[in-house]
């Protein structure tokens, strides 16, 4: 094994890229949050950029390293810090652990998760990827439908007891671990500043399919006013909370494909954006979606936190989404100069 949990927060799962091919069915895609902190997080261990890691929300969570291997933490929301496990101590010290970096751990160490003011989600990799139960294509937890997870699947969190282990790591994980050794980590970092930038909180959408019949007081409204992430909210969407929307003529729909970052408008008034565990199809006006590139960010809003709304055109989402493309492509490379 290489990793026991030690204590679990409220919402502690394995996740990958996601789960497709089973939307015609009522199967959603699960996944993790931000797919771009997962990616990230994988590609600095010498893994395959979706393969299953560890993603961790909400509450104080904490592992026990079983044997030496490779990790990465990328994400927000919690401080990280690693401590030698000493039984004949009763203060163990503990070092703040970097992130964005590939870390080498070795046993006896603990991992301790604790959350800060901002942020939501972070993501664990380990060398070779977790090694999950795959169900319908995908490793990844989806709670609600029961597939994924550690084996033998069935779609749970993870719990205190529970033991993690790996693939056989890649050939390029190995460069990266003894690259830098015996140091904890190298001096170089993935940049993440360009995804989650501090100073514009705007999330980009699209218009949706029901966009032009809000009214237009409520077209202003969702482009110049700002709404709070609603306690009702969780992996399956975020509802939001603000001055109401509303349609020039309420009718009813045929429920009809949803995406993630879907954005509808239900009977209250308070739109509803659709994330990871979302259903495959509904029936409230879809007024908007949010663009692919911004979906990192968005998830890495908690529970009261404010958001305001750029309007983009699909020209302009699908050419942030080819650059962001390209970004994943150069530190792929950069990461395998550094090893040469």
């Amino acid at each position: 094994m290489a990793l026991v949990v030690i204590r679990a927060g409220t919402l502690a799962t394995i996740q990958d890229g996601g789960r497709f091919g089973y939307q015609q069915v009522g199967v959603g895609p699960s996944g993790a949050m931000d797919l771009h902190a997962l990616q990230t997080a994988n590609m600095l261990v010498g893994n395959e950029s979706c393969v299953p890691a560890i993603e961790i929300m909400y509450g104080e969570t904490s592992f026990l390293v079983e044997r030496p291997m490779l990790i990465a933490i990328c994400g927000f929301g919690m401080k990280v810090e690693v401590t030698k496990a000493q039984s004949s101590v009763v203060q163990e010290q503990r070092t703040l652990l970097p992130l964005w970096r590939p870390v080498a751990v070795s046993i006896g160490m603990q991992l301790y998760f604790s959350p800060e003011k901002k942020g939501l989600a972070m993501y664990m990799a380990i060398w070779g990827g977790v090694q999950a139960a795959v169900e319908l294509g995908s490793s990844s937890t989806a709670l609600r439908s029961g597939l994924g997870g550690l084996p033998p699947g069935g779609g749970k969190s993870l719990a205190a007891g529970d033991r993690i282990t790996h693939h056989h790591p890649s050939e390029q994980a190995v460069k990266i671990y003894k690259s830098f050794q015996p140091m904890l980590s190298p001096t170089w970092f993935a940049n993440a500043a360009p995804y989650y930038p501090q100073t514009n909180t705007a999330i980009r959408i699209i218009v949706g399919a029901q966009f032009a019949e809000l009214t237009e007081q409520s077209k202003h409204r969702l482009l110049h006013t700002t709404f709070r992430v609603s306690s009702q909210s969780d992996r399956m969407g975020y509802r939001l909370q603000g001055e109401l929307l509303k349609l020039a003529n309420a009718e009813e729909l045929i429920s009809e494909p949803v995406a993630t970052g879907t954005m509808q408008l239900p009977p209250s008034g308070e739109p509803i954006i659709l994330l990871a565990d979302r259903q495959t199809t509904g029936g409230y006006p879809r007024i908007a979606h949010v663009c692919t590139i911004d979906l990192p960010k968005l998830a890495q809003l908690k529970p009261g936190d404010k958001v305001t709304f750029q309007l983009v055109s699909l020209q302009e989402a699908e050419a942030l989404l080819l650059q962001q493309a390209q970004s994943f492509a150069l530190l792929k490379t950069a990461i395998t100069l550094k090893l040469r």
